[in-house]
């Protein structure tokens, strides 16, 4: 009797081992089971300024229906551009009338150039900027220097400096990408400006790969090397 109790007793050992081998998998077939091959979302993006954000026409809509404004070229497959506002001629607290919520890794700001001449002070065009922000809602903020303008070089310089410091001072993100469009005093290359103020359709297809491009670096992950001591 004992002798059929150890044999039954080993018979069932044996069946339930032969169950667990044929269903566990092997650990690296079970982490590759695990990994998605659904591709990440897109970081998304929106924009507010004025002419230099419409491609120099009055409408931002215009902008896109003539391939004109820089965004069409800040897209990516790593970047999508969610409904901003933009208008020839706008001012900051323009801008901030129409700052709309929105879900967005970053809002881009390309703003104040025609503050100076419609009688903004910078603490207005400051305190318009930090309003944009909380209205739009963004993640982060990429703030852009406004571009060269013939005959007010040194208040362009000025707003620069400006711009800039508020940037640091937010935690926002700062670029500047127009150095090569300037000449030696600080106003546009007469090649890369239609009339001064504008720069010329490839200058803002340019500016839109520029922006793109500072976008995907800032979501790059930062990498670090260390050098081991010998």
């Amino acid at each position: 009797m004992m002798k059929k109790l150890a044999a039954i007793t080993a018979l069932v050992a044996l069946l339930l081992g032969g169950a667990t081998a044929t269903t566990d998998q092997p650990a690296e077939a079970k982490a590759k089971s695990s990994v998605s091959t659904v591709a990440p979302a897109p970081f998304t993006f929106t924009a507010y300024g004025d002419s230099h954000t419409t491609g120099n026409h009055i409408e931002l809509q215009t902008g896109f229906d003539t391939g004109d404004t820089w965004i069409l070229t800040a897209v990516s497959s790593r970047f999508r551009y969610k409904a901003g506002w933009a208008r020839g001629g706008a001012t900051t607290s323009d801008m901030f009338a129409h700052a709309e919520a929105t879900a967005v890794s970053y809002l881009v700001m390309c703003a104040s150039t025609n503050d100076p001449g419609a009688g903004l002070t910078w603490e207005q065009t400051r305190t318009n900027l930090i309003a944009i922000e909380a209205g739009v809602g963004p993640k982060r903020v990429l703030l852009v220097a406004i571009p060269p303008r013939d005959g007010q070089e040194t208040r362009t310089a000025l707003y620069n400096d400006n711009l800039e410091a508020l940037a640091t001072e937010q935690g926002w993100r700062w670029l500047d990408p127009w150095p090569t469009y300037r000449n030696a005093i600080g106003g546009w290359i007469p090649s890369k400006t239609v009339d001064g103020i504008h720069g010329t359709d490839a200058v803002y297809h340019e500016l839109g790969h520029r922006i793109g491009n500072k976008l995907i670096d800032l979501t790059n992950p930062v990498t670090t090397t260390t050098t081991a001591k010998r």
